[in-house]
């Protein structure tokens, strides 16, 4: 049976194939230079869903202490808590071995895909500003033998994306904005908030527009401006 997507019509998997390389020689070392955390789940040898279980919230967080009863819904909510990785350039998750994963029945493969689309919905529209959070680029992957793909591609029913030095992923639109906008996010983050008003260290000339969003969005406050 097939891939049951969350959003039907917009999940795309993106699959690295093992034999090419193209993870560890391009995917990879891209990812470290532009300073994305990296979290790689191995799925070699699953032999259940709980199993899988185990091995994402270990691939999050080694020194986890594992509550007992463990399942994929605790797998899922601990995958959207993760607090102790710099992910402001984005997180990248790569299910390593997914092919091992077909040993599973559909309905628990397909659960073990839909966190994916769970972390993508969560990390992309929490909060900017305020209790350290902020919104995250995410992207993902399954990296597979060259032999398992014909399975692969009638699991996702061809909605796949095979890497490569031209091709498009799902993320692709949200970084080239991200890196766009990257200075006045930068900046907004650097923001001092006083007791009277909003205290703002800035080039008008060169973010402008910055300044009128924080115009619009801070009614209550007086700002003080220096440039």
């Amino acid at each position: 049976m097939s891939y049951t997507s969350k959003y039907p019509g917009l999940f795309k998997a993106p699959l690295f194939i093992r034999e090419s390389g193209y993870w560890q020689n391009h995917m990879a070392p891209y990812l470290e230079v532009e300073g994305w955390a990296v979290i790689v789940v191995d799925c070699a040898g699953v032999t259940s869903i709980q199993d899988f279980a185990y091995r994402l919230v270990e691939s999050i967080d080694s020194g986890y202490s594992y509550p007992d009863g463990v399942d994929l819904r605790w797998a899922s909510e601990e995958a959207c808590l993760i607090r102790n990785r710099d992910m402001r350039q984005g997180l990248f998750v790569l299910y390593k071995n997914f092919e091992d994963l077909l040993v599973l029945d559909h309905r628990k493969l397909t659960a073990c895909v839909n966190i994916i689309e769970t972390m993508d919905e969560y990390y992309s529209v929490r909060p900017s500003f305020g209790n350290g959070l902020y919104q995250v680029l995410f992207g993902y992957g399954f990296e597979i033998s060259q032999e398992s793909l014909p399975h692969v591609k009638e699991f996702f029913e061809d909605n796949i994306v095979v890497a490569a030095s031209d091709v498009k992923y799902p993320w692709d639109g949200a970084e080239k904005f991200k890196k766009k906008h990257s200075f006045p996010m930068v900046f907004l983050t650097r923001c001092m908030r006083m007791d009277h008003g909003l205290w703002i260290l800035m080039s008008t000339r060169k973010v402008r527009p910055t300044l009128e969003i924080m115009k619009k969005t801070c009614l209550s406050k007086t700002l003080y401006i220096f440039h």
